[in-house]
């Protein structure tokens, strides 16, 4: 082998190694992999998640399947590809977990939707007390290996532009929203739910938000198809005061008990559960009660 041959292999060999080292950076690992079920420094924050309106994402899109399939057919991606991780639809409305783009997703819009593809950052941006902050070690680490800078406001407001304001044509003429009256402070105050502190006036400056969408671009003006607006009726309900409602006492389950009923415990539901598991341990819970009482 020459030297001029040897010196282009090299480049040619050095270049395959960069690019795979960047894509292994940029494996989406999925929300089980940031504290789920798990005693970690983000347990709090899954917490927060599971009862935050992002993680509703796509079960809402299930429970008007309809008419987002006919959106999607109207908007060219296809309603068998609605629920697809790479569908259009699912980078803003799922995580999109590599490996699985072929897939339908069951998780909503979750950690590495708004902190970027965690696998080569969510060990080294742990490093450091993490009452330092943004001046850890280990923030800045996570930064140069793909971890977005949400500190920066500029950044953080565009992030939320991307998915709250609209402009696609093809989208809007399917009948998206196109998010114009999106209330970028009331937002930014309910993810602040999962912060050390509440939202300062900084944070909920309304100004950057409407930079952004300036950046993006103005939302054309185009014809809509009559369609169906998707209505969101599966939505976390805070639980009534008082006692639960004892048998019998309750107009949606009306039964009278004969005795004593006795079940064997329930399951155990991981945190990692998608709903549709979730959905069918109900189903075989109520087949068992069902049994039961003779119904």
């Amino acid at each position: 082998m020459t030297h001029k041959a040897f010196v282009i292999f090299s480049i040619l060999f050095l270049f395959l190694v960069f690019a795979n080292s960047t894509y292994a950076q940029n494996q989406t690992l999925g929300p089980g992999s940031c504290g789920i079920g798990q005693d970690n420094c983000h347990a709090n924050d899954n917490n927060w998640w599971k009862n935050d309106d992002h993680y509703l994402t796509v079960s809402s899109m299930y429970d008007a399947q309809a008419q987002y399939e006919q959106m999607a057919e109207l908007a060219g991606v296809g309603a068998k590809n609605l629920f697809k991780d790479e569908s259009l639809c699912m980078k803003c409305h799922g995580t999109v977990i590599s490996g699985q783009e072929k897939r339908e997703t069951d998780n909503g819009v979750s950690c590495e939707s708004c902190h970027g593809a965690g696998s080569a950052y969510k060990d080294p941006h742990s490093e450091g007390d993490p009452k330092m902050g943004d001046q850890r070690p280990g923030y800045t680490k996570g930064l140069e290996l793909g971890m977005h800078e949400l500190a920066n406001l500029d950044k953080r407001s565009e992030l939320c532009v991307s998915c709250h304001y609209i402009n696609d044509e093809k989208l809007l003429r399917a009948g998206h929203p196109s998010g114009n009256t999106f209330n970028y402070i009331k937002g930014i105050k309910q993810i602040a739910g999962h912060w050390d502190k509440p939202a300062g006036s900084a944070d909920t400056d309304n100004s950057l938000f409407q930079k952004a969408m300036q950046k993006r671009g103005p939302i054309p003006t185009v014809a809509v198809a009559a369609v169906e607006q998707p209505r969101v009726i599966y939505q976390q309900a805070p639980r009534p005061p008082g006692p639960p409602p004892t048998i019998g006492s309750d107009p949606f389950f009306p039964l009278t008990a004969k005795g004593t009923l006795t079940l064997e415990p329930f399951p155990n539901v991981p945190d990692s559960a998608t709903y549709r598991e979730i959905l069918l341990i109900v189903k075989q819970r109520l087949e068992l009660l069902y049994s039961k009482i003779g119904r």
